[in-house]
This record gives C-alpha cells, structure tokens and sequence, in this order.
C-alpha cells in the first residue's frame, strides 16, 4: 500500500512537531518524513527518563536528515519533587523550543504540531516565533478535575496540564484528538474553545511496514501471552499471574511474556509469580529499546493482553491504546477490558475478547478464546484484519486532507 498522498492534496506543505521520546508516534512521524519536503522533528526528554537522554532536534529534505542538535534535559526521580517542580521544568523545555525556533526561522516552516498539552502551547510558541502559518494541538488525552480526590500531590500536574489545554484550545488552529471521548470529558467541564477551532479525530496510525504479512498468522500448538509496556498499576498485570494457575489446569503448555517495565517493579511480579508457583510459565525480559526484538518477540506469541482498569479516571479512558495497536499488527488475538476506546472495534471485528478486571472475568474470557484452534486462529486473522483499518495512508492521508483544505470547525470525524 502506497503511503504518500493522493496527488490532488497539497504536498508542499512542512512540518514541525514537537514531541517526546516514544509516545507511540513513530508512524505518524514516518508519515510526514516521507510525504514533506521539508520535516523537523524536536524529541523533548521527559523529565523522568533516564538520566543521559537529551532533547533531539532533526531536519529532513526530502526525507535525508540534513541537520541534529542535541539539547540539555532536566531528569528528576523523585515523583513528589517532579511535581513541585513542573513550572520550572516546562520552563527549561520552554526555553529549548525557543533556541529551536530561532534555528529553525529561515527554514519557513509551514506547520507546527505539538503531541499533548505542554507540545500544543509549544507550537503556538514555534509559529510565533518561528514565523509559522499554522500550530495544531495533538491530543493525547484528557485529565478529568470535577469531583476528584484520588490525585494528592499529581493534582499539581493534572492542574498545569489543564492549563496549557485550555490555552491550547483557544489559541491553536486546529486540535486533533486520539479519543471521541475527550469531547465529552471537555464538554462535561466546560472547557472552553475558539470558535473557529478545527477539530479532527486521529487516532493513532499503524506504519504499514509494521503490520505481518497473512501467511505469518499460523495454528499453535501452545498459546504465548503478551503483555507489552510499562508495568503501571492501571494495568492489571497482577491479574494475569494470578490467573496462570488456573489457565495452566486446562492449557498445560501455555506461557505469559512480559515485555517492559524494569527494577521493583518487575521483581515484585516475579516473586508473585514464584509464589503460585508458576515462575516456570512466565518470562519478564524488562525494558528493550531495541524495535526489531519486541516485533520478533510478539510475533512468536498469538495473544496479546492489556487488562486496563475500567475506571472513567484511568489514564486510558480518554488516550490511545498503542500496545493494542502492535498486538493488531503482530496479528494477535487481544484481551482487553471496556476502558479503551478501540475495546469497541475489538467486538466488532471479532478480534478478541472484552473482559473485566477480575481474575474470575479474565480466566472466563481465555475460556471463550481458547474454546478450539481454529477459533484463535480466525481470531488472529480478523485482528490482523482490522490492522489495516489503522494504517498510516489510511487514518493520516484523510485527516490531512481535510486540514489542508482549509476546513472549517465542524464535528469530529469517528473513523475508526
């Protein structure tokens, strides 16, 4: 499938996004290198990677990089001192994007994107300074206040974030949001917007080299369970080990792989594991950077599982599921609770399982997947299926084309 653009779409167009590392943006990314003829990217360190990681500007011609500066990062690991500090942080990052725009003037950029609350105030920063035409606001999710007591010292951040949304929303030109539901969580409160604001629905796109070729979907003899990410405690992983034992009983041979996480966090699951005694059926291989091993491991499993808390406050609720993305191009079947937006287009294609949070739930939704070979299989296949409906010349190419055109504020568009 060809992912440049239909040839009746302005392709002069240049692009500059502000972002961080990882984030699931890759095929976003990839998409305006190939298809701009001039494309910059600024990856902004988060403030608790690892110590090291530096803030990344690249310049693409015709997609050969033809300029990289490094910027200095503010890294912090203490959660409380992060929070008190968030002003003071953003304004060291502030300051990068300004060095980055005076380096970046004469190139006359067109656009500036900026992925979440924080990169969306920078983009209007960048077509200020930078003397761009357009900032679009790129949003990743939404952090409901009203009525809330879970939050303690993150209330400063979920405050600040609020903050530069607001501004966001009343100050960028267009505003693309990864989740219908973010409209809601807005309108429920009262977040105000610029009349003539564009809006778009984009969810994130699938690289189209990512996604496995139909004859790689193939019976097993025993299924691998996935789970890839960060080991966070909306997610659930506890379920899953809890749960092997009984999965066991009636699946002998099948396996659990967890791909992320690393230090307490995964030694704590693992002594779960040695507990119930089923260390043996469950594998951690910790944080890997490397690309093309988490793609090789995932595609030597057949079911990947993401069991996020189903909670209108939980992280998900309003964002994107990037894991549940891979497992689609992997051509695994997927287990998931109600909590992502994309749970819906799961039941649709038949792709997987829906499940809640509970062991009992869990175990009762592996029963169903597993009920015959042939069952997973069609599974796999109809996830691999609904891949394509993602795929970047797909979601990227008609958005693009809408915002190109000059369109004005109109609802937002529910593709898939």
């Amino acid at each position: 499938m060809n992912s440049r653009l239909p040839v009746d779409v302005n392709t002069r167009q240049s692009v500059c996004i502000v972002a961080s590392h990882g984030g699931g943006w890759e095929a976003i990314f990839e998409y305006f290198r190939a298809n701009c003829p001039l494309f910059g990217i600024l990856c902004i360190s988060h403030h608790y990677a690892e110590k090291g990681q530096r803030s990344v500007l690249r310049i693409y011609r015709h997609q050969r990089l033809v300029l990289e500066k490094n910027y200095r990062a503010i890294h912090l690991k203490n959660n409380l001192v992060r929070m008190l500090l968030i002003p003071l942080i953003y304004a060291w990052q502030l300051w990068t994007v300004v060095c980055v725009s005076m380096a970046v003037r004469r190139m006359r950029f067109d656009v500036a994107i900026g992925f979440n609350s924080f990169k969306g105030f920078c983009s209007v920063v960048l077509k200020k300074l930078a003397g761009m035409k357009t900032a679009v606001y790129f949003s990743a999710d939404f952090h409901p206040l009203k009525g809330r007591t879970d939050l303690g010292a993150y209330k400063i951040y979920v405050w600040f974030d609020r903050v530069l949304d607001q501004f966001n929303l009343l100050h960028c030109d267009a505003v693309w949001y990864n989740n219908p539901r973010q409209i809601q969580g807005r309108d429920k409160e009262g977040v105000r917007k610029h009349p003539r604001l564009k809006e778009r629905s984009l969810p994130l796109p699938i690289s189209r080299h990512d996604i496995v070729d139909d004859s790689a979907i193939v019976p097993v003899a025993q299924p691998i369970l996935c789970y890839l990410g960060q080991l966070s405690q909306w997610l659930g992983m506890q379920v899953l080990i809890e749960a092997m034992p009984r999965l066991l009983s009636s699946h002998p041979g099948i396996h659990l792989r967890f791909i992320g996480g690393s230090g307490a966090e995964v030694e704590e699951l693992r002594h779960l594991a040695d507990r119930l005694g089923v260390a043996d059926s469950v594998t951690f291989y910790g944080f890997i950077t490397d690309q093309q091993k988490i793609e090789r491991l995932l595609r030597e499993c057949s079911i990947g599982v993401a069991l996020y808390r189903n909670h209108p406050y939980a992280p998900i609720y309003y964002g994107d599921a990037a894991k549940i993305k891979k497992y689609f191009a992997a051509g695994l079947a997927v287990v998931t609770t109600g909590a992502p937006f994309v749970s819906e287009k799961i039941l649709e294609y038949r792709a997987g399982c829906v499940t809640g949070e509970t062991v009992d739930e869990f175990c009762a939704a592996m029963g169903e997947l597993l009920k015959s070979p042939e069952h997973l299989l069609q599974c796999r296949k109809n996830a691999l299926a609904l891949s394509r409906s993602y795929v970047d010349s797909v979601i990227m190419s008609d958005v693009w084309r809408d915002f190109d055109n000059g369109a004005t504020a109109s609802p937002v568009n529910r593709r898939p």
